[in-house]
């Protein structure tokens, strides 16, 4: 029942924004900071805030937002019934009562972890039934919002504008070929046809056996070479006055191309580092230099370089998560960069990942925003300091406990040049459907995304104040301390309660992996995840909520009454409280967004 009442709210949703778009009325100020709107950002930062629609036209050329598409073992609800749901929600005014009843009969959950298989193929069929008709229509919509400032000029389509990654699957006929000799387009993209089919072929073959007859030659082994002849025709469609014909499907092929590639996605490879020590241990006592487990660290780092001649270089993103990790996290970039022949090899550019799961789980959400707020200021100085140019990597989840929230203000509250431009972050499990299901909600992402970077690389947030930076420490710290003696100590006065989540069939065979929950009075506490290793089920977000709850209402002693009096009353604090809350600061505005999300007043108010 819930499935269908958010199919209806999602379609209620879409419904009101398109009256308010047939009505001209955008968004309002008042929600400037959560909501994005293509059209309305470029129009603030040059009629508001004085920027020239040049600057703008070259900001939008030039920044990138990759959007990394990554599955979860929380993804339990199976495409069978996403299907279902996607057909009530095209048939909505009429309430098909056949696809409802299915939708009941269809089992909600997966009884076995998908494979990368199942994964891929997920993953896969959005970019089929709406990214890819999506992101022309997004980009139609840029060239119109540079029109309304006075932009004349299409955004190119090559311009590294949008582009999607995944995890998914990587964690671990004759063609007639006689043309009319008057038809040189046909010509030009009849061969171009061909070589698509033979290079699909040629990575067909070569994914299956591992050789292929095709020759290299025949086929085309870059992006570039696909859209040589495609921008030969567009060209000549220009010269020939044809131009309304080549801004038609041929530009949005072109900026299709432009943003897929040959491949729809690139493919990150994810291991746990457990297993390569696992390999090299293997390797290194077969060679009998030592087990590679037991060396200091500077031994098996001399042996990495030593050995690491790979053809084709592969980027190496560090990750850092947890708070003892966030806090070395630039002492060890600085280390990296300090290294001659790895500096010279990124070519100046670097990709460094944070994750906000994990980090909340580890510290409580109030610390974990904060160190990771710091780590990217701190993180920023480092690679100025070494002249390299660094990639943020967010690994946000789809819930607020785990880093999730209104894309808007996530973006905005990033540091100042935390951004810059260049934009990567996770859209996992569940939430590629919130995302991606429907193509107007395929447009409200690609929307959010690119106009609240925009915004951020040409208004950036300005940085707190030291005594601001100060007091946040001191929450910071008390908050840690009083969560972790709940979550990681003993249970003290609390009373705990074990419940069972998951079903077994008649014969006693395990097909749910039951798994064990421990509770608290007041609700699912962050001990929950350190009980269940493997597959969790549709209540993973459930569980992991809670964690963020007790982060912000774990405050002890004043801490905690300052907070609870403001949120609840509206108080002020002690000196300096109250500033700091006013301040505008657009992190601790995300922060107190997450802590409204999550229900505080409610949890509160029961204690």
């Amino acid at each position: 029942m819930l499935n269908l009442a958010n199919l209806a709210e999602e379609v209620q949703i879409a419904y009101c924004r398109r009256n308010k778009l047939k009505k001209g009325d955008f968004a309002d100020g008042n929600s400037a900071t959560t909501e994005s709107d293509i059209e309305e950002i470029p129009k603030r930062l040059v009629f508001d805030l004085k920027k020239s629609p040049e600057e703008v036209f070259d900001a939008l050329k030039s920044q990138t937002v990759d959007l990394m598409l990554t599955a979860h073992p929380a993804q339990s609800v199976r495409r069978s019934l996403l299907q279902k749901h996607r057909r009530i929600q095209d048939c909505l005014a009429q309430l098909y009562a056949t696809d409802i009843q299915a939708a009941f009969r269809t089992d909600e959950i997966r009884r076995t972890p998908p494979t990368p298989q199942d994964e891929m193929r997920a993953g896969m069929s959005y970019f089929h039934e709406t990214i890819w008709k999506g992101v022309p229509k997004f980009l139609c919509r840029v060239d119109t919002a540079l029109k309304n400032i006075g932009i004349n000029e299409r955004v190119p389509y090559n311009a590294p504008h949008i582009q999607f990654s995944s995890w998914m699957g990587g964690d671990r006929d004759e063609f007639w070929k006689q043309v009319p000799s008057n038809e040189p387009y046909s010509v030009i993209l009849g061969e171009v046809r061909d070589k698509l089919y033979e290079t699909q072929e040629r990575a067909r073959q070569l994914l299956a056996p591992g050789v292929s007859g095709i020759l290299e030659e025949a086929t085309f082994t870059n992006v570039e070479q696909f859209l040589e002849p495609l921008e030969l025709c567009y060209r000549s469609l220009c010269s020939c006055g044809d131009r309304p014909i080549a801004d038609g499907s041929l530009l949005d092929f072109l900026r299709l191309v432009s943003t897929f590639g040959l491949s729809l996605v690139r493919l990150d490879i994810r291991q746990e580092s457990d297993r390569h020590t696992d390999v090299l241990d293997t390797i290194t006592r077969h060679l009998d230099i030592g087990s590679y487990r037991d060396w200091p660290e500077e031994q098996f780092v001399e042996l990495l370089q030593r050995e690491c001649h790979i053809r084709q270089p592969l980027g190496v993103v560090p990750l850092f998560e947890k708070l003892a990790d966030l806090e070395a996290a630039p002492a060890a970039l600085a280390r990296l960069f300090s290294i001659n022949w790895y500096r010279s090899r990124i070519n100046g550019k670097q990709e460094v990942m944070i994750g906000y799961s994990d980090s909340g789980k580890d510290a409580e959400r109030l610390s974990a925003a904060w160190q990771l707020y710091k780590a990217q200021e701190e993180l920023i100085k480092v690679a100025k300091q070494f002249g390299v140019k660094l990639t943020m990597f967010h690994g946000r989840g789809g819930t607020v406990g785990r880093g999730g929230g209104p894309t808007h203000l996530a973006i905005l509250s990033r540091p100042p040049d935390a951004i810059h431009g260049s934009l990567r972050v996770t859209v996992q499990g569940e939430v590629i459907e919130q995302s991606f299901g429907e193509e107007h909600l395929c447009f409200r992402t690609l929307q959010r995304f690119t106009a609240a970077t925009l915004e951020h690389g040409m208004h950036p947030p300005v940085s707190p104040k030291p005594e601001r930076q100060a007091l946040l420490d001191k929450m910071a710290i008390v908050a840690t301390e009083e969560y972790r003696s709940i979550v990681f100590r003993e249970p003290r006065d609390l009373v705990w309660r074990r419940i069972y989540y998951g079903s077994l069939c008649g014969n006693g065979v395990d097909l749910m992996r039951v798994r064990s929950f421990l509770l608290v009075d007041g609700g699912m506490v962050g001990r929950c995840w350190r009980l269940q290793p493997n597959y969790l089920g549709p209540v993973l977000s459930w569980t992991r909520t809670i964690p963020s709850n007790i982060a912000l209402s774990s405050l002890s002693g004043d801490w905690q009454q300052w907070m609870i009096r403001y949120l609840l009353y509206s108080q002020p604090g002690p000196k300096g409280f109250h500033g700091l809350l006013y301040s505008g600061w657009v992190t601790l505005l995300a922060l107190l967004d997450s802590a409204y999300a999550l229900g505080m007043r409610k949890l509160i108010l029961k204690r």
